[in-house]
């Protein structure tokens, strides 16, 4: 499988600033560059680096960089990077996504296809899954997480064959889906109650978003019952009101 990473080098102060952990530490105290490599995928930092020169330019870096860029990994650099001396067979790797853009088009405007399940998407939308999916291969492997998912809780017909199920499906995800896993893990008990009732609580939440949608419209209410005489009328004359 690939990685995805992206690159950047900064200064201490520059990067303290931005924190604003030292804004009232006066200058000239912090000194040096560092050069970070962060995965795209966890958010994570996979290699930190430091020049104690703070003019150092990113190029600096190149040593360091190629030590961990192999064939399978795509690295995203900024202007900064783009005199590095390296192989042939990696500067197309580095350069591709930065300056042709290739795979970042393929993706434009493929939210609503990547959200959608793949079973009633039309003929024109699979193409562009398609697209996408050969554009990144990362892609690819959480949208078929992301389908597993949705089959889980539609074929599932007991709970112990949904626990278990749901059980492996956490741990193919974490790596691609730490937030939501935790969220699952948090809620664990309440989320495998559906499998023995299949009873969800869509319908209120439903009802408290067009509750807030009405509450947006009208730049909120100060009377109470204003706000529920307006609540029944929108619920029940919705297209007149649209």
């Amino acid at each position: 499988m690939k990685k995805f990473g992206i690159a950047d080098g900064s200064t201490l102060s520059a990067l303290f600033k931005k924190l604003k952990s030292l804004e009232d530490v006066p200058k000239g105290q912090l000194a040096g560059k560092i050069g970070v490599v962060v995965d795209l995928m966890t958010r994570l930092p996979v290699e930190i680096w430091f020049k104690e020169n703070p003019k150092t330019n990113d190029t600096k870096f190149e040593e360091d960089l190629l030590g961990i860029v192999g064939n399978s990994t795509l690295l995203l650099l900024d202007r900064g990077f783009y005199h590095c001396h390296v192989p042939a067979g990696i500067q197309f790797q580095l350069s591709s996504a930065v300056e042709s853009g290739g795979a970042f088009r393929t993706l434009k405007g493929g939210k609503y296809v990547l959200l959608k399940r793949e079973a009633d998407l039309n003929d024109k939308q699979k193409e562009k899954l398609l697209d996408m999916k050969n554009a990144s291969p990362q892609i690819e492997v959480m949208h078929q997480l992301k389908e597993e998912f949705t089959e889980i809780f539609d074929n599932s017909k007991n709970i112990g064959e949904g626990t278990l199920k749901l059980v492996n499906w956490l741990v193919k995800a974490n790596s691609f889906f730490p937030k939501t896993v935790r969220t699952i893990i948090n809620w664990f008990g309440e989320i495998v109650g559906y499998f023995e009732r299949r009873t969800t609580n869509a319908v209120v939440e439903g009802i408290n978003n067009r509750l807030k949608v009405l509450k947006r419209c009208g730049f909120g209410f100060r009377n109470v019952n204003n706000f529920k005489n307006r609540a029944l009328l929108f619920w029940h004359l919705t297209n007149s009101l649209a």
